[in-house]
């Protein structure tokens, strides 16, 4: 089974990430060396064909026309996300932080359907999912991250922040809703 932890950044998924995996007896699924995060994501690519390129058709259509820099940073958090998937196939589950479904935050900028996410089902289908799912006041996750001193995707922009925070809140409801309905949760 593979772990996954959801939730806003600043909600505290990172920061429980180690105890989770203690108390569940999973390893933390990490891929911090470079070389091995290639290597995990090719095999992903190698192992699962039709999963990657399905899903990769989908993010080069809602990615490429927003323009190369921010294309590329989507670009390589998908590769992490997809090299994590695979450490944890490869060892038959683990813990995943920043795995499939908090990816899907990043894949649309635009406000996003739960039909968008059935047609990702083939990917979401193809392993067992247990996702902890982290809701935390807004309010409280905001202080986190001025307190950290980095919001998400503040390198593109203030404006471009305040233009997209307010889909990614939109969209993090969604994706939500979707998980709570289709998979087996656990509230933190």
């Amino acid at each position: 089974m593979i772990i996954e932890l959801y939730g806003f950044s600043g909600s505290g998924k990172t920061y429980a990430s180690s105890r989770i995996a203690k108390e569940r007896g999973v390893e933390l699924v990490e891929v911090s060396r470079f070389g091995m995060l290639y290597v995990y994501f090719v095999a992903f690519v190698l192992l699962h064909p039709v999963i990657f390129w399905r899903f990769f058709a989908i993010f080069v259509k809602e990615n490429f026309p927003l323009g190369l820099r921010l294309f590329l940073h989507k670009l390589r958090l998908l590769i992490v996300m997809f090299a994590k998937e695979q450490k944890a196939r490869f060892a038959g589950g683990g813990l995943v932080d920043e795995g499939i479904f908090m990816f899907l935050q990043t894949v649309f900028e635009r406000p996003m359907e739960e039909a968008d996410l059935r047609k990702l089902d083939f990917i979401l289908s193809s392993a067992d999912y247990q996702v902890y799912v982290f809701n935390r006041p807004y309010e409280l996750c905001e202080k986190r991250i001025v307190e950290r001193g980095r919001r998400p995707r503040q390198a593109f922009g203030e404006a471009y922040v305040e233009k997209w925070w307010p889909t990614f809140q939109r969209n993090h409801g969604v994706i939500d809703e979707f998980i709570r309905e289709n998979y087996s949760v656990v509230e933190v």
